[in-house]
């Protein structure tokens, strides 16, 4: 089967393994022939001295995994080519665009979204609703990404995703302008944590959210940002009849977490606002961050 271009190891994305890519001009560069598997997860180099990786391919290359621990015994980070996103127009090829990514991932634990959220002090289990890829940030590095679904209720399919890229290994978010992002409309929506009972805990981050459900056993919502709070759609009674907002404690938040609670309670609910010292979050305190 040919590989397409997109994936082959060039000058601008080398390969991860040995830095080489196949037009290196002769006597100044290493040459790699090898390409970057479809789902972005393999690095198949072609040089024989990087033996002691997952397998010798049909292809006379050398798979190496390229996050989480490669059998060669290095992490290798991302910086392979993937396949370049469609150019998306319009808010629903960017849902589209959100749900391929979605099929894509895979479960979150024993990856670097394990890692990271275990970091941050989260020790509880990991909902499906957060799951793991090797995705490519806007500046052109690549690295393992926590993928998060973004839902509006009633609806299981996500209309958006919301992706933190991670340093290697987990350890942290990735040094680049702009970490955390979202792709697809998210008004409305929210990253599912918890089933939802006659009580939910709502807060703007997934971690923070996340954090208020393990110190609580109460289901959590993440809103993914504080201008999305008040525009969450809300399951009907008898569920989410009480709602716990677990607010940032900056002018953003504040402001988000009162509007919302001014909207949901002039639909019934019984509303509470819980707040951290200022400039802090739940998952801040989590972690006994001063």
């Amino acid at each position: 089967m040919a590989i397409p271009s997109s994936q082959r190891f060039t000058r601008r994305h080398p390969c991860p393994i040995c830095g080489g890519f196949s037009e290196a001009p002769r006597g100044r560069g290493v040459r790699c022939y090898g390409f970057v598997s479809g789902d972005g997860r393999y690095a198949h180099c072609t040089r024989p001295e990087y033996r002691g990786a997952l397998r010798e391919t049909g292809a006379a290359t050398y798979a190496h995994r390229i996050e989480d621990g490669c059998t060669c015994g290095v992490i290798h980070g991302g910086n392979a080519p993937r396949l370049a996103p469609p150019r998306v127009v319009n808010d629903g090829e960017r849902s589209a665009w959100a749900r391929e990514i979605w099929s894509k991932t895979r479960a979150a634990a024993g990856t670097s979204v394990e890692s990271y959220l275990r970091l941050r002090g989260l020790t509880c289990a990991i909902p499906p609703s957060l799951r793991y890829s090797v995705l490519r940030h806007p500046q052109g590095s690549y690295h393992g990404c926590m993928v998060a679904a973004v839902t509006v209720w009633p609806e299981p399919q996500p209309q958006a995703i919301h992706r933190t890229y991670l340093a290697s290994g987990g350890k942290g978010k990735a040094s680049v302008a702009e970490p955390k992002m979202s792709l697809g409309p998210i008004k409305g929506g929210a990253v599912r944590l918890g089933t939802v009972g006659e009580t939910l805990l709502i807060a703007e981050g997934i971690e923070t959210a996340m954090s208020g459900q393990q110190d609580t056993n109460i289901p959590a919502w993440a809103t993914v940002c504080a201008s999305n709070m008040p525009n969450l759609v809300l399951p009907p009674f008898p569920l989410a009849r009480e709602i716990i907002i677990a607010a940032d404690a900056d002018d953003a938040g504040l402001s988000a977490a009162h509007k919302a609670a001014d909207t949901w309670t002039k639909q019934g609910r019984e509303v509470r606002i819980a707040t951290p010292p200022v400039g802090l979050d739940l998952n801040d305190v989590l972690r006994g961050v001063a």
